[in-house]
């Protein structure tokens, strides 16, 4: 998280942003609606803890846009982190690529987001394409209830 704000603050700055970041989470937690599993929850603090960030550099007088640009920045490498795992575990005994992501994008629906938390579609689109819906979002029900629905869908 640091590395992202290197360029546009200073040392002391970061350490007081994520303080505050830290502290707006911390006032959102008890409003952070239950999950009936595990990956839902994680999710969805994780959402909270998203918007608590968000709101401290638009609390700062960064811009919607940039502060947008910079949490992408910072859950982007979380998200091949965790690509990477599942990719790797899926691996195992695949020859196919399309066998392959299809097991891949099933064990990300295994786990965090999993059912009941989350509701998913299988799509038929075409051979040797994985294809699926997803009809129920807690982490997009979260952030739609503190008004930032598009902050999710950019991020």
């Amino acid at each position: 998280m640091r590395r992202e704000l290197i360029p546009l603050y200073d040392a002391e700055t970061i350490k007081q942003i994520l303080s505050g970041y830290w502290e707006r989470y911390q006032t959102l937690k008890p409003e952070v609606p239950a999950m009936p599993t595990l990956g839902g929850s994680v999710m969805v603090h994780l959402s909270a803890m998203s918007t608590g960030f968000y709101q401290e550099l638009t609390a700062r007088g960064q811009s919607e846009e940039t502060a947008t640009q910079l949490f992408y920045d910072i859950a982007w490498k979380i998200y091949v982190k965790m690509g990477r795992l599942s990719w790797w575990l899926a691996g195992w005994g695949n020859r196919s690529i399309d066998s392959h992501l299809l097991k891949t994008t099933k064990l990300f629906r295994a786990f965090p987001f999993n059912s009941p938390s989350y509701e998913w579609k299988d799509v038929q689109i075409a051979n040797n394409v994985v294809g699926f819906d997803c009809v129920r979002c807690p982490v997009a029900e979260y952030f739609q209830s503190k008004g930032l629905s598009k902050f999710c869908t950019k991020t």
